[in-house]
């Protein structure tokens, strides 16, 4: 008697089961590329977070080691200006300063503080002016300068688009000027009679920085304060 063998097919895929399959594996990658995107987008605002502080933290402690450094003219030496163009080398001034459209405050005075990015070494009292202008990379953002020069004539003819970016991604800058009682002033001029031909005790700084999420996003914010090494009474 003849044996009988069965040989059992293997049954294939059925489009119903391929597609299911192709939706599976889709909505699986969908929630692998959604979680990698997330994580790198969080990396991103962190990196540009840390950049923020980086900068505000070195900008602020530049500014502050300028004025802890910073000289007058004493009373026994000042003389008061004869006229509008006339002024004190070693004068303490705030004024405001157009960046594209903008107001920003403007801060002048003189301070051992001098940077020699020439490399020859030199020292001395320089002239130093810390500014806001327009960001050369971004016509959206502002970038804060600083003007530093040991012969204060030449920089009349000094182009301040050259002077080094402080900081970026400027939002404002505010300055606050004590006396010698504590009161606070806004603003402040070292040859103005309504100061007393005085100069400040001490000055606060703050800047705000845009965020990672630009300008529509929360400001980072810095703060300093510096008690001036020497000080002019007010004149009698």
């Amino acid at each position: 008697m003849k044996k009988r063998i069965f040989i059992k097919k293997s049954r294939g895929f059925t489009l119903i089961e391929i597609l299911l399959a192709i939706f599976v594996f889709g909505l699986v990658i969908s929630v692998v590329f959604g979680a990698y995107t997330g994580t790198l987008n969080n990396v991103n605002a962190v990196e540009k977070t840390m950049t923020g502080y980086e900068s505000g933290k070195v900008g602020l402690e530049r500014i502050h080691e300028d004025l802890s450094s910073l000289q007058v003219t004493p009373k026994l030496f000042y003389k008061k200006p004869s006229n509008e163009e006339e002024h004190d080398s070693y004068r303490i001034l705030t004024d405001t300063s157009d960046a594209g459209g903008e107001s920003f405050p403007r801060l002048r005075f003189a301070s051992m503080g001098h940077v020699d990015l020439s490399g020859e070494g030199r020292t001395g009292v320089a002239e130093i002016v810390y500014y806001v202008t327009k960001d050369p990379t971004d016509e959206n953002s502002f970038v804060l300068r600083r003007a530093d020069t040991l012969d204060f004539d030449l920089l009349k003819s000094k182009d301040e688009r050259a002077d080094p970016i402080l900081c970026d991604r400027i939002r404002s800058v505010t300055y606050t000027f004590y006396d010698e009682q504590g009161d606070e002033h806004e603003d402040w001029d070292s040859d103005s009679s309504s100061n007393g031909f005085a100069t400040p005790a001490a000055v606060a700084v703050r800047i705000e920085m845009d965020g990672p999420d630009g300008r529509e996003g929360t400001a980072i914010r810095f703060e300093t304060r510096a008690a001036l090494p020497v000080v002019r009474e007010k004149l009698e």
